[in-house]
C-alpha cells in the first residue's frame, strides 16, 4: 500500500451560501474549488471533518468585507473517502 494511500472515510462540512447546497443536491452540480490567496493550503475544496459548527461559523463570517459574505449561511455534509492525503495527525507522517 502506498504510504499516503488511506482506507479511511470521515464526515466533512463545507460552510458556503444556502444557494451552493440547493445546486448541489437539487441539481447535481459540483463544488468549484477556491484559489483564494487567504486558502491555508492553496485551491481546492475546504472541509471541516467533524465539525459542522465551524463550518457554520465560516460561512456565517466568511468575509467582515461584505464581498464574499453568504447571504443565506449554509453547511453541506460529505462522506469523503481519503484515498490520498498527507495526514499530519498521523504518526506515521510525523
Amino acid at each position: 500500500m502506498n504510504e499516503f494511500e488511506y482506507q479511511r472515510t470521515v464526515i466533512g462540512y463545507h460552510g458556503c451560501n444556502e444557494a451552493v447546497v440547493s445546486d448541489v443536491l437539487l441539481h447535481g452540480r459540483k463544488l468549484r474549488p477556491s484559489a483564494n490567496d487567504y486558502d491555508w493550503l492553496g485551491s481546492g475544496i475546504y472541509f471541516w471533518e467533524h465539525g459542522p459548527h465551524r463550518a457554520w461559523d465560516w460561512a456565517r463570517r466568511r468575509d467582515k468585507s461584505g464581498a464574499l459574505r453568504c447571504n443565506k449561511p449554509a453547511v453541506l455534509g460529505a462522506i469523503l473517502h481519503l484515498g490520498t492525503c498527507f495526514d499530519l495527525l498521523d504518526t506515521a507522517n510525523t
